[in-house]
């Protein structure tokens, strides 16, 4: 993902499967006490990790990703802001 990118973050994991997520602590480049992040990896086969995660609300920066993302939001919602132009 090239390019500069806000995330404002409020997901809550649905029961897809039955595993007990692990406690990863708060989202790096969040502010203080926000975006406290929580999951379990699926599979993390031929480079490619898949699972399932939960985010408290907050908002974090993505500067010039190296890899990608695709996500199916299952309860709560996202907002990403293009910060190199004026859209959304």
């Amino acid at each position: 993902m090239a390019g500069r990118f806000k995330f404002f973050s409020m997901a809550k994991a649905a029961a897809a499967k039955s595993y007990e997520l692990e406690d990863w602590g708060f989202r790096v480049g969040a502010a203080e006490g926000e975006c406290k992040i929580a999951g379990v990896f699926y599979s993390k086969e031929n480079g490619v990790k898949t699972g399932i995660w939960e985010c408290s609300p907050g908002s974090f920066l993505v500067e010039n990703r190296a890899n990608t993302e695709s996500c199916y939001i299952l309860s709560g919602k996202i907002k990403m802001t293009d910060l190199d132009t004026d859209g959304h």
